[in-house]
């Protein structure tokens, strides 16, 4: 059932919506526009393959109980750091997008929700956005290439983002003070530039289910807290980072399946079987500036 206030469609496909609207039901308009205000999500709101839904810079959508955001066709989020586009709410289940869908996010903030994004198709963007105070921040499991650029993910009750099978770039992001792993990795090699890992409780990446996982690479990153930097259960392929600051808290840097904990200086990690290769270069004495997102959560 589509809520009362969608019926007023005209108001909608003309520009971004000047007044309180209730996302409920499945969509019926080609496109649904909010603009800057306060939004309600009420249970599952549906927006089917062929429609398309715009969240613009100010909007603000509080989610009751157990809602979602279910998408099968288009979310476009278009919003300003400055004037970020919030979706919050109590225990709500979060946004899903299904294989079929498209998604662009721009300058979105989520929290409170099961998982925070959890995209399965394509995600053609996730630029400055904020996953913070979610159970799980960021699962994208989709397929090609992805591009994560300036995002925050902080504060998750378990993982900040894992990414399985999407490979892609990683740059200028932040993982903080997730109660899990920062970044969780299987079957893909992301390469990652300017981030920042600091303060994730099981570590600042893990690579798990990663048999398939070669040429994990980075540089110009930053490894800080007392969690490890880095744990895989990698038996082949190689890690290769240059010009990253390993922190003057880690005591130990990579463990991999079967291994014992080891220094950064170490070439080659394996002491058993396998051909996992790890190779590190160009230590940084300081922490490289600017390093992570300087995107800042309003949540």
């Amino acid at each position: 059932m589509t809520s009362p206030r969608l019926r007023y469609l005209p108001f909608f496909l003309a520009g971004p919506a000047l007044f309180a609207v209730s996302l409920t039901g499945t969509q019926t308009a080609d496109t649904v526009t909010l603009g800057k205000g306060n939004h309600t999500l009420k249970g599952a709101y549906v927006v089917p393959a062929g429609k398309k839904l715009e969240i613009k810079s100010g909007a603000v959508i509080v989610a009751d109980k157990n809602a979602a955001l279910d998408v099968k066709g288009s979310l476009i989020v278009e919003a300003d750091v400055a004037a970020p586009a919030i979706v919050k709410g109590a225990k709500w289940r979060g946004i899903h997008a299904a294989e079929t869908s498209t998604v662009e996010l721009t300058g979105l903030q989520v929290s409170n929700a099961d998982i925070g994004l959890n995209v399965e198709g394509p995600l053609g963007k996730l630029d400055s956005c904020v996953f913070a105070k979610n159970v799980k921040g960021v699962k994208l499991d989709g397929k090609g290439q992805v591009a994560v650029v300036n995002c925050l993910i902080a504060d998750n009750a378990d993982y900040g983002m894992r990414l399985t099978r999407m490979s892609g770039t990683i740059d200028k992001c932040s993982f903080l003070r997730n109660k899990n792993f920062g970044l969780t990795l299987g079957e893909t090699n992301p390469k990652l530039t300017g981030c920042l890992f600091a303060d994730n409780n099981g570590g600042g990446i893990e690579q798990s289910n990663a048999s398939s996982s070669t040429g994990l690479s980075g540089t110009g990153c930053a490894f800080e807290g007392k969690a490890l930097a880095m744990v895989s259960s990698m038996s082949h392929g190689s890690i290769e980072f240059t010009q990253c600051w390993w922190g003057d808290k880690n005591t130990s840097l990579l463990k991999a399946k079967g291994d014992k904990a080891i220094l950064p200086n170490v070439k080659d990690a394996r002491n058993g079987g396998g051909s996992l290769k790890v190779y590190w270069a160009g230590f940084l004495t300081a922490a490289p500036k600017p390093v992570g997102a300087d995107v800042k959560s309003k949540l």
